[in-house]
Formats: structure tokens, C-alpha cells, sequence
């Protein structure tokens, strides 16, 4: 395997999904995304998915 860090990303968050962490892309999470976590990109802090 190629030691990169695409490489380490993807297996990081495969460790991450596989000791229960739910994983998000990043782009649809933004303030403008489909999914928001936040509303301005300057928030610090997600709120609550629920």
C-alpha cells in the first residue's frame, strides 16, 4: 500500500466506522451543503443532528 495521505485518511475512517463512529463527507455538511452541521463556516461548534 501506498503511504499517502489519501491513504491514511481512508483508513483512519475505516477504524473510525468500525469501532462505531459515523462518518460524513465534507462537503455536504457545510453551511451551504445538503446536509448543514452548522450554520456559518466561522462556527467553531456543530449543533445537534437530532
Amino acid at each position: 500500500m501506498k503511504l499517502n495521505e489519501d491513504s491514511v485518511e481512508h483508513e483512519a475512517l475505516e477504524i473510525l466506522r468500525g469501532i462505531g463512529y459515523e462518518t460524513l463527507f465534507g462537503p455536504e455538511i457545510t453551511p451551504d451543503g445538503l446536509y448543514p452541521m452548522r450554520e456559518l463556516y466561522s462556527d467553531v461548534v456543530w449543533r445537534s443532528k437530532d
